[in-house]
């Protein structure tokens, strides 16, 4: 997951949990009076938390400090797997093109706590090299590693690939025809 937000903070603490299915009514009326907000590992208030239901973001609130109001925001989902072929548009005539070959895990959520014991958070093994031109939470940077195939629109293919780590809002499913 990839998540855009407008804060103007410096700093910004999160948390991210999962809706259970006896939670789900409360939820579906926008109540989210009962939610509490701890401390983050430096004693600040949370500010953000995440709540994901049914594998989606389903809320994202925000602690005035009084009260708990909700983030308009806008989820970014991994439309593809690794070693799946992607493009990334450089600008308007021109793309790299390549093949994922990592895809981190990061603050994980799951109905099923034990399934998070088995996986390793991790991040990316690439230079960061495509970045995201819009606000993230920076624990959510939503990064993956790609191998470019192609660094000119598939007019030529590079000898080595070149490894890179990319947003995931700028790297998209390669259409058919680029193979």
């Amino acid at each position: 997951m990839h998540m855009h937000v407008n804060d103007t903070s410096d700093e910004v603490s999160l948390d991210v949990r999962y809706v259970t299915p006896e939670e789900e009514g409360k939820i579906m009326q926008d109540d989210y009076s009962a939610e509490k907000f701890e401390l983050d590992a430096t004693g600040r208030p949370l500010r953000y938390k995440i709540l994901i239901h049914k594998m989606r973001i389903w809320a994202v609130l925000y602690n005035t400090g009084s009260s708990i109001d909700t983030c308009k925001f806008k989820e970014v989902r991994v439309p593809f797997g690794p070693d799946d072929y992607v493009y990334i548009e450089r600008s308007p005539l021109k793309f790299e093109f390549g093949k994922v070959t990592h895809i981190p895990l990061a603050m994980l959520s799951t109905p099923n706590k034990q399934h998070i014991d088995n996986l390793v958070q991790g991040t990316c093994s690439n230079e960061l090299d495509v970045h995201c031109t819009d606000r993230n939470f920076e624990k959510l940077p939503g990064y993956v590693d790609v191998d470019i195939l192609s660094s000119d629109s598939l007019t030529t293919v590079n000898a080595k690939p070149v490894k890179i780590a990319a947003a995931i809002c700028r790297v998209l499913p390669a259409p058919a025809d680029y193979f």
